[in-house]
């Protein structure tokens, strides 16, 4: 079974997503899908950019991370519609 590696902005999108409502590490760990060494990269950069904090044992989303989150949403929907508009051009001849 092929696994392609997932793109630094869907890492972000899970991360800003798992913290929408606020999490713990681990629960965002685990909805990441990320290791430890990876989580506390991302975290740290998240907070670097201001884009989370951690109030208490949770990680929060700040107003910049829910501009980013919602923006992240948009290019999602937009990159799914483009895959679905290439497949099907492939079967225009």
């Amino acid at each position: 079974m092929y696994h392609r590696k997932r793109e630094q902005l869907e890492i972000i999108y899970d991360i800003l997503r798992s913290v929408e409502r606020g999490a713990k590490k681990t629960q965002i760990m685990y909805n990441a899908s990320l290791n430890y060494f990876m989580i506390n990269k991302y975290l740290k950069l998240l907070q670097d950019k201001q884009l989370i904090v951690k109030k208490d044992e949770l990680y929060v989303l700040t107003v910049k991370g829910r501009e980013v989150l919602d923006t992240l949403r948009k290019y999602k929907e937009l990159k799914e519609q483009y895959i679905k508009i290439l497949e099907s051009l492939k079967d225009f001849k």
